[in-house]
């Protein structure tokens, strides 16, 4: 996808939801916030999901602070129900996971895990020091 195809499927993706590009950025990762093209892509593998359910609270429908970024499988999955403040912190931590694998050009390698925590958000980019190459094989 180019840079203005990019630009044009966020305006469209806000469009669609009620809120302006800057409001949809503004729930975007900054790790791929500032590249049209890498936004894009982390949109299109997240649904816009609300907080608490439009069903119930058609008046939040277009609302940007009552929504945000998800996976679909928990998304769609909850229906109409609030999503709790445990799921809106799974959601955090797999866009941040998410968004991860989209600025280093591996969404190919991504799988969503609905058990990951801060930890795996982090993780890979911890180098390992001289000690930990020399202590892990005394740990098997």
């Amino acid at each position: 996808m180019t840079t203005t195809e990019s630009q044009l499927y966020l305006m469209n993706r806000a469009a669609n939801e009620g809120i302006t590009v800057d409001e949809l950025m503004e729930m975007t990762p900054t790790s791929v916030s500032d590249d049209p093209q890498q936004a894009a892509t982390f949109w299109q593998g997240r649904d816009y999901s609300h907080i608490a359910a439009v069903a119930t609270n058609p008046d939040l429908a277009d609302d940007p602070t009552n929504a945000m970024p998800e996976h679909m499988t928990p998304n769609r999955g909850r229906g109409a129900s609030m999503m709790t403040t445990d799921e809106q912190s799974a959601a955090e931590i797999d866009n941040e996971i998410w968004a991860a694998h989209v600025d280093a050009g591996t969404p190919d390698t991504y799988q969503y895990d609905p058990d990951a925590s801060w930890f795996d958000v982090y993780l890979p980019y911890v180098e390992p020091t001289p000690i930990d190459v020399f202590i892990a094989p005394l740990a098997i």
